[in-house]
């Protein structure tokens, strides 16, 4: 439990510092002014209360912009409450520019008032249905709401215990967990959850009234060391004409309880049982609400397990003796300790052969291969036992090491390959039960081939990517602030409209300073998600940041193919010029220019640009003549680069190995077959990509690659 001092002054000057999060984007009154009326409602002095939020922004800018300095400088504050970005202090955002900015704000904040008390606004994550929850998490997405949320709250504490620890004789800096606050209130669960409340507005980015009342009740918590509960209902609220469609006794009392760490657990998610054959893995899984630091304890037939210690839990490899145990877990924290519903595991005879997943390489000369469970170790451990074949040639598997996991095997080979081979395992790999795949079994690495289709590129923010739901029949590759914002960062590999990846890589050489949000929504050449926001450099500092100017290297394109590179800006609300030169350099250098200035359907092309004899282009953005832009900014929101599709593909020899054959072949072709040479020429279905293998064991046929004439 967390004890809030409870703090009354004769007036209280409170600043907040933030973003849209902070103006109250989708709703109708702004936190900060919200906060004001709760303070009067609960019996406060009217606390003199400012606010500095520009949207899209964070704590670089409102340390670096000369509004935000003057702002803080105008009076001896009592509280500051600053936001970051919202993507900032995350994975997919920049933590240690979070961190770095966070106490450069915080220092210029206790300069001007060395008695300041810094308010650190932990914002929330973005809903269950916004693209940046995409199931997995990568370098632009995340797992799950609970991922996002995980990492504003450790990257908040994070800023607060270094600040902290840095300065013990100034004023403890504290976290309002608004973001933990929406957690506990249900906003991050899936709207079909029972206990789901809609607190985020119609782009399931910002918030709506509830939201933003349940931020400045935090916020009224953490600051007064009271309850919120029951301001909503007095005269100085009501006046305010703030209509709420969650039941406000439930947000103050989230508010109250978030704030002081006193919100008990409670179960979203209770562990299911389940069955599954002897010797494969089987996970236990659990989610919970409720207040932070937690204690998770699984439990089988009620002992308590070693070392599980997480809200889930993995047995390696299920046996008989434990079908009919009983899985639950044990979540505690300073409030509550609740035992979730038990789960019962049924364990069946094990009579499936392992199967193993795409071989991976991990230098030209080892693969990894992994089995969906475990493997005896003798013949998992002999090399005779798997055949490796490359564009058509039998590559020899000196060594074979079953991994300490007993599901990968990791195979040396006499030559190196590339990605496109094929790994025949025979039936003498056995799983732990003995089961063995007869005729043996074939996987396949897949070839990255060269883009036989355009490359489609959005350039902006991380909250703003063009995926499938936005533009339906084609793949984008999104080049947001984490990989645009520095001058290392990669898409690898880059994948064509189909979605296939290709051989080509993105690689950053120089960085974009930021993203700009104001491109248009009216265009009808890409989808508003490209169009509406684009990265910028710019010649004057802005924002810290001169002589900015961006450069970036595609990389794996075919030398002997010439490609149209087309190039999309918009900066809307605008009166100056704003041209850009995108300067593209292969075997040749030539270049092309737009004015992005309220730009809506104008585009740059080149055409027939060769790469580099090593398959490069390098694109750099410059402001052009006619930029008479005080920063001269220059933008790019969208990319499209075609190819000419000239390669010839090369049909490998066919190889058997057992009882399959493998046909494998390099470059854009389409595999077609033949009952026999007089029959109809089919393609296979669905198309794949080389490496490709076939059961003897099947009909017969012929095969053959159709392509385009070059």
């Amino acid at each position: 439990m967390l004890c809030l001092p409870s703090v009354l002054r004769a007036e209280d000057k409170i600043l907040f510092l933030g973003n849209s999060f902070t103006f109250g984007d989708g709703g109708t009154a702004s936190v900060a002014s919200i906060f004001d009326r709760l303070a009067i409602a609960g019996g406060h002095e009217d606390p003199t209360t400012e606010m500095r939020a520009v949207g899209g922004q964070g704590f670089q800018f409102h340390e670096n912009d000369a509004t935000s300095r003057s702002v803080i400088a105008s009076q001896p504050w009592t509280h500051v409450i600053i936001q970051n970005f919202s993507t900032e202090p995350t994975h997919i955002g920049n933590v240690d520019s979070h961190m770095t900015n966070g106490s450069l704000l915080y220092n210029r904040i206790l300069a001007n008032n060395p008695q300041t008390r810094v308010i650190l606004y932990q914002t929330w994550s973005r809903s269950a249905v916004h693209p940046l929850i995409s199931g997995v998490s990568t370098a632009s997405t995340f797992s799950s709401t609970t991922e996002m949320q995980d990492e504003l709250r450790v990257n908040y504490q994070l800023l607060a215990d270094s600040l902290n620890s840095t300065y013990p004789a100034n004023p403890p800096v504290r976290i309002a967990p608004v973001g933990e606050a929406w957690q506990n209130t249900g906003a991050l669960l899936p709207a079909s959850h029972e206990a789901f409340r809609k607190l985020h507005g119609a782009d399931n980015y910002h918030g709506n009234n509830n939201g933003y009342f349940l931020a400045a009740a935090t916020i009224y918590a953490t600051i007064y060391g009271r309850s919120p509960e029951g301001l909503h209902l007095e005269p100085a609220f009501t006046s305010l004409n703030f209509p709420l469609t969650v039941d406000p006794f439930l947000l103050e009392r989230m508010a109250w309880e978030t704030a002081t760490g006193t919100a008990g657990i409670r179960y979203t998610k209770q562990p299911a049982g389940a069955t599954v054959a002897e010797n494969q893995p089987v996970t236990f899984s659990a989610e919970v609400l409720g207040s932070f630091p937690r204690a998770v304890q699984w439990l089988c037939d009620g002992e308590p397990i070693p070392d599980a210690t997480a809200l889930s839990y993995t047995v390696s490899s299920a046996t008989a003796l434990m079908s009919g145990s009983r899985f639950s877990v044990r979540v505690t924290n300073g409030s509550s300790s609740v035992t979730s519903d038990s789960a019962i595991l049924t364990v069946t005879a094990d009579e499936q052969a392992p199967v193993p997943g795409s071989p991976v390489l991990t230098n030209p000369t080892t693969v990894r291969l992994t089995f969906d469970e475990m493997l005896s170790t003798a013949p998992a451990g002999n090399p005779l036992n798997f055949t490796v074949i490359h564009q058509g040639n039998v590559v020899p598997v000196t060594a074979a090491v079953l991994l300490p996991d007993g599901f990968s095997v990791e195979l040396s080979l006499s030559s190196p390959v590339t990605t496109g081979f094929s790994v025949v395992t025979s039936g003498e790999v056995t799983d732990l039960a003995g089961n063995g795949h007869a005729s043996g079994i074939v996987s396949v690495s897949p070839a990255n081939v060269p883009a036989s289709s355009p490359m489609y590129f959005d350039f902006g923010s991380t909250t703003t990517i063009t995926g499938p739901s936005q533009d339906t029949g084609r793949i984008w590759n999104n080049v947001t602030t984490t990989i645009g914002n520095t001058n290392t960062g990669v898409i690898n590999p880059l994948r064509d409209a189909s979605g296939a990846a290709t051989t080509a890589r993105f690689q950053m050489v120089r960085r974009f300073n930021d993203v700009n949000p104001n491109g248009t929504t009216a265009s009808n050449l890409f989808p508003v998600p490209a169009t509406q926001d684009s990265l910028f450099g710019n010649t004057e500092v802005w924002v810290g940041l001169g002589q900015v100017f961006p450069a970036f290297r595609l990389t794996g394109l075919d030398p002997q193919t010439t490609y149209s590179l087309l190039f999309y800006a918009s900066r809307t609300g605008v009166a100056d010029n704003r041209q850009t030169v995108y300067t593209v350099t292969g075997a040749t250098v030539s270049s092309t220019s737009l004015n992005a200035a309220n730009n809506i359907n104008n585009v740059a092309t080149l055409a027939a640009v060769k790469p580099s004899t090593n398959g490069e282009v390098l694109v750099e953005l410059s402001p052009g003549p006619m930029n008479n832009n005080a920063y001269h900014f220059t933008y790019l929101n969208a990319m499209v680069v075609t190819p000419a599709d000239k390669t010839i593909p090369v049909f490998h020899p066919v190889v058997r190995v057992g009882e399959h054959v493998i046909l494998d072949w390099t470059g854009n072709g389409t595999l077609e077959s033949s009952a026999d040479l007089s029959s109809p020429w089919m393609p296979v279905v669905p198309k794949p990509t080389p490496p490709y293998s076939e059961s003897l064991a099947l009909p017969h046929r012929f095969f053959r690659l159709s392509y385009p004439e070059p």
